[in-house]
């Protein structure tokens, strides 16, 4: 029995041995330091400049760059948040990764998708009822440039903002471009 006890004492002092060797390496593994540089695109591959970082751990935030650059130290263990308006934020994590010093990372941050409702676009008036408008008011001649002079003279240009004729001469323009 007395053997029995001892060989049990040694195996768990044995175990307590390696346990305690053990430890620091993954207490260091846990904790260490990693450098993160990253690009933020979107899907399409387009920069996403000046996109904001939540830090969680710290609680801090930063912003990225107008390339889409940021780099930071952060534990492995840590998590960033990336968020930009338009777009979907997204949590970026190096937990699963392989253990390096520093990471190169493009990160793709997703667009928020926009549902757009169905539009329809139909004629108010047909073509003959502007051309009868046209005809209605006082101007008869509408070619597109009538009189197109670059310089005017300042009594000339206030009578064609004034005029009731000059106006029609507006009118009938937009009604022609309809």
């Amino acid at each position: 029995m007395e053997y029995f006890q001892i060989v049990v004492f040694l195996k768990v002092r044995f175990f307590l041995y390696i346990l305690i060797a053990c430890l620091p390496a993954i207490v260091q593994a846990q904790s260490a330091e990693i450098v993160v540089n990253v690009k933020i695109v979107d899907e399409n591959n387009n920069i996403v400049p000046y996109a904001d970082i939540a830090f969680r751990r710290l609680q801090l935030g930063f912003s990225a760059s107008k390339e889409g650059f940021f780099s930071t130290k952060m534990l492995k263990s840590d998590s960033l948040i990336i968020l930009k308006k338009g777009h979907v934020p997204t949590k970026l994590s190096c937990k699963d990764s392989v253990l390096r010093a520093s990471y190169d990372i493009v990160f793709v941050l997703p667009r928020i998708p926009v549902e757009l409702t169905e539009v329809q676009i139909s004629a108010i008036r047909t073509h003959q009822q502007i051309r009868d408008q046209i005809n209605n008011l006082y101007i008869k001649n509408t070619s597109k440039n009538p009189d197109a002079r670059p310089f005017t003279n300042p009594i000339s240009y206030l009578y064609q903002l004034l005029s009731k004729h000059e106006k029609e001469k507006k009118v009938a323009a937009q009604l022609e471009t309809e």
